[in-house]
């Protein structure tokens, strides 16, 4: 298992979709993310777009563990975003330790790659502004964590 840490808009996903791109097919996205304003659904439009039609896609804003459970046989994973998964799950009052607990039995079975993406608590907020109009990532479209390479274990 891989997790991918950053702040919101820092190139997470894209890093960790390069990583599971890096193994065989078939790819697995698990999208957590719930289209509840104009600029979720924009933003899960665009990465739907860089993504592409070679990614299985299952939407699991709640039940990561079923989600999971489908794909346990092999393949690379992807799952975008285990902060949303948490936040959605308070949302509806789930029992959170029953739900990772669940989890945790179906990750003990995947036979493939698990790569993770995860907002870092202090940096949840999306950005407003551009500070003195720079750019959350450099002008070479990398981020810091593409500038650090590990390998998912194919």
């Amino acid at each position: 298992m891989i997790l991918v840490l950053g702040g919101a808009r820092s190139g997470k996903s894209r890093y960790a979709e390069r990583l599971v791109t890096a193994c065989p097919p078939p790819w697995v996205y698990v999208a957590t993310a719930e289209p509840r304003d104009d600029e979720m659904r924009e933003r899960i439009a665009q990465h739907r777009a860089r993504r592409g039609p070679d990614w299985r896609v299952i939407e699991a804003p709640r039940d990561l563990a079923g989600a999971l459970a489908t794909h346990a046989a092999g393949g690379a994973v992807l799952v975008d975003c285990l902060t949303l998964w948490l936040s959605n799950l308070m949302l509806v009052d789930v029992d959170i330790a029953a739900a990772t607990e669940r989890l945790e039995a179906v990750l003990s079975g995947m036979a493939g790659p698990v790569v993770w993406s995860r907002t870092r608590s202090a940096s949840a907020s999306c950005p407003t502004t551009r500070w003195r109009g720079a750019s959350a990532t450099p002008r070479d479209g990398s981020t810091s964590a593409s500038r650090r390479a590990p390998s998912a274990s194919c």
